[in-house]
């Protein structure tokens, strides 16, 4: 019986208690200012991620547009085989499917997810 006297004895308690109520309604709900300074921390620490790999950036593009304008130039050759009924046009159609279709999208939704992502939620363009 202890603990019930201890936790009816006091109005501390019951101040306590609205005060922490009171701070898991502030907690629960964002204010425009809240918004504000979690979004510019956030933009701060992706400038921070984007300025410490700046220079693999670049190479990065380069390895992604060599190899989707390779795919690209596959897809074409296989295109003028099947427009000329070649007997290849089947390998290369099955070589693009089972083989370069994953790498490609997951490299292109590498580039352009956020962008997509980013679009999407706001409905900007």
């Amino acid at each position: 019986m202890g603990w019930l006297k201890r936790l009816f004895s006091t109005t501390n308690n019951a101040e306590t208690v609205v005060k922490e109520g009171m701070a898991l309604i502030d907690n629960a709900f964002h204010t425009s200012e809240e918004k504000a300074k979690e979004k510019l921390t956030m933009m701060q620490i992706y400038y921070k991620m984007l300025e410490s790999t700046k220079y693999m950036s670049v190479a990065r593009r380069v390895i992604a547009f060599a190899f989707v304008g390779n795919y690209l130039l596959l897809i074409n050759i296989a295109v003028i085989a099947y427009v000329f009924d070649l007997s290849i046009a089947d390998r290369l159609a099955t070589a693009i499917k089972e083989w370069l279709l994953q790498p490609v999208n997951i490299i292109v939704g590498f580039y352009f997810l956020q962008a997509i992502i980013k679009t999407g939620v706001s409905g900007k363009n």
